[in-house]
């Protein structure tokens, strides 16, 4: 006797969830809903997951060659991750942001390459573009920030590092504090992440012993610069045979630095060590 009532109610809901979730209220009252009506209906929910056919990363990269204009924003830029011709990236980045001006990735990603090829004023503007598509972007400003420390121009690239408040901008600032010669804030910057930076400041800053945990917990530590670092921390320290066996494999690595821990300050004390001689020599 109530179907018009209970009708009403239910058209009330356009969301099938909640429609059905009304139903279900409605049959703890109505008992002539829930013995007589809801058994006989049934009702099929079907989920269809499918993957939409791609281009093969071959197809991508003959066609960002030969001709770009037939891929779109998302292939561009992927194609652009595919070569590391930084000519072809930078056109493949601008031609994405000819389909797509309002996506702020393309711009920052022209101003990316153009920072890799030493364009500066061509990547600031690139990064002030991409800076108006999406303001305060953490990526974006410490880009912006970067240009503004390769200008010179510090006390901005500070302000846009700390805005930014990105890892990579902290690492950024921190490498910036070490050429600065403030070293307790590099330190501070660059803690979030063990990495040779981090493990040269630590040693500027009076406390060499931490650069070797540093180094040995960070993803460089098998790099030649990582031992040479090393070599320092354990000259500081007066530890000369630990020193000299991390010089030893640094120069081993790459004989560059042969020459200049010859000539290196830090190593003054082992210059007529006679295993010193012999490696630099």
């Amino acid at each position: 006797k109530d179907k018009e009532l209970i009708l009403r109610i239910l058209t009330q809901y356009s969301d099938l969830e909640q429609r059905e979730r009304e139903i279900k209220n409605l049959s703890a009252t109505y008992t002539e809903v829930k013995n007589d009506i809801l058994p006989k209906l049934r009702r099929a929910v079907l989920t269809l997951n499918a993957e939409k056919q791609a281009k093969t990363d071959a197809e991508i990269s003959s066609l960002a060659a030969s001709n770009p204009d037939n891929l779109n924003t998302e292939e561009l830029m992927y194609a652009a991750g595919l070569t590391n011709d930084v000519n072809l990236k930078s056109t493949l980045y601008k031609k994405a942001e000819e389909k797509s001006p309002s996506d702020w990735r393309t711009a920052n990603n022209v101003g990316v390459v153009a920072l890799m090829q030493n364009k500066i004023s061509e990547a600031s503007a690139a990064f002030d573009r991409a800076n108006t598509a999406s303001p305060n972007n953490g990526i974006v400003l410490t880009n912006k920030g970067a240009i503004a420390a390769k200008e010179g121009r510090m006390a901005d690239a500070v302000s846009l590092f700390k805005q930014a408040a990105t890892p990579e901008a902290n690492y950024n600032m921190g490498a910036m504090y070490i050429k600065r010669g403030n070293y307790s804030e590099a330190v501070s910057a660059l803690s979030a992440k063990k990495s040779i930076n981090l493990a040269i400041a630590q040693i500027l800053s009076g406390s060499p012993e931490s650069a070797f945990a540093t180094i040995d917990a960070s993803a460089e530590k098998e790099t030649a610069l990582s031992y040479y670092v090393k070599a320092i921390a354990a000259a500081r320290l007066g530890r000369k045979d630990d020193g000299l066996n991390n010089l030893k494999t640094a120069i081993q690595k790459d004989g560059s630095f042969k020459a200049m821990a010859k000539e290196d300050a830090e190593f003054m004390k082992w210059r007529n060590e006679g295993a010193f001689t012999s490696m630099v020599n």
